[in-house]
């Protein structure tokens, strides 16, 4: 599946079920930042790396990654829906806790 596709579900997911934005990350200039923002109600903010069905991120992505993850943000990497529905379902169940972010979260091999 192509990394669109998932995306165009992602996004409706987002938008349409949970109210929130998702936002494509594009021309920032710096590479191997998480390519795509989810923004959802309470101040709750997410770092997603989209990728084509069976891709994985590269070595710079997991750095970067891992680099946000130090800073107690939300960030993870996913190749289809389901796996993106569940991660952003689980995180805002771990805020609504008050959970602060693992820095494992984003380690999807």
């Amino acid at each position: 599946m192509l990394e669109s596709s998932i995306e165009k579900k992602c996004k409706k997911f987002i938008e349409k079920e949970l109210g929130g934005k998702f936002k494509k990350l594009q021309g920032q200039g710096n590479a191997g930042d998480p390519d795509r923002l989810i923004v959802l109600n309470d101040g709750l903010v997410i770092f997603c790396e989209l990728k084509r069905r069976g891709q994985k991120p590269t070595e710079l992505q997991h750095r970067k990654m891992a680099q946000l993850k130090r800073r107690n943000h939300w960030v993870f990497w996913t190749d289809n829906y389901d796996d993106f529905a569940m991660r952003v379902q689980g995180i805002i169940h771990r805020w609504e806790l008050k959970q602060l972010p693992s820095k494992v979260d984003f380690l999807y091999y």
